[in-house]
C-alpha cells in the first residue's frame, strides 16, 4: 500500500543563520555552508588527533527547508508532517539525528521549517549530507533530499 504525504519537501539549505523580515516576510539566508576547514588537535595526551573517530565542532548551523501542501483541497486545514534530519559522514554512517514537526497553518500553502542544530559531529575529511526523511503514520521512513557540504580536518 502506498502512503501519501499530506506535505511535499520543496528544497532546502544549510547556513550559519537567518532572518525574516517582520513586515513582508521575506527570508534571508546568512554565510550558506558548502565548505568548511577545521583544524584538530587532541587534548588527551594518551591519543592522538589521528585516532580520534568522532568529535563534535562547536559550530551552530541552521537547517532551513521549504514545503508544500500537495492537494490545493487541504486548504483551510492545518497540516502538519514528522520529519527526521540525520547528519552522514563520508562512509554514510549517521552520526546524529533530530526529529521535527513542520507545521502547515489552514491559511497557508507553503511553510518554511528552520531547525537549529548545535554542533557538528565529525569524523574525518569528505561530503558530509544533512538527509531529510519523512516519518509516516506507520513509522516508514521517506528520503526527501540530502543537502550535501565538504568538511576538511586537518589532525595533528
Amino acid at each position: 500500500m502506498e502512503t501519501k504525504s499530506t506535505l511535499r519537501y520543496m528544497g532546502g539549505i544549510v547556513c550559519e543563520s537567518s532572518a525574516i523580515d517582520s513586515i513582508t516576510q521575506n527570508f534571508s539566508a546568512f554565510k550558506i555552508i558548502d565548505q568548511i576547514t577545521m583544524e584538530v588537535r587532541s587534548t588527551d595526551s594518551t591519543k592522538t588527533a589521528k585516532s580520534l573517530e568522532k568529535i563534535v565542532v562547536p559550530i551552530n548551523f541552521q537547517v532551513i527547508s521549504l514545503w508544500k501542501r500537495n492537494n490545493q483541497s487541504d486548504f483551510g486545514k492545518q497540516m502538519d508532517q514528522k520529519v527526521m534530519m540525520e547528519i552522514l559522514d563520508p562512509n554514510q554512517k549517521v552520526l546524529a539525528k533530530n526529529f521535527f514537526q513542520v507545521i502547515l497553518p489552514l491559511d497557508k500553502i507553503r511553510s518554511r521549517a528552520i531547525l537549529n542544530v548545535q554542533g557538528m559531529p565529525v569524523s574525518d575529511t569528505g561530503e558530509y549530507c544533512i538527509q531529510m526523511k519523512e516519518i509516516t503514520n506507520t513509522e516508514e521512513e521517506i528520503l526527501l533530499a540530502k543537502l550535501c557540504f565538504d568538511i576538511i580536518v586537518n589532525k595533528s
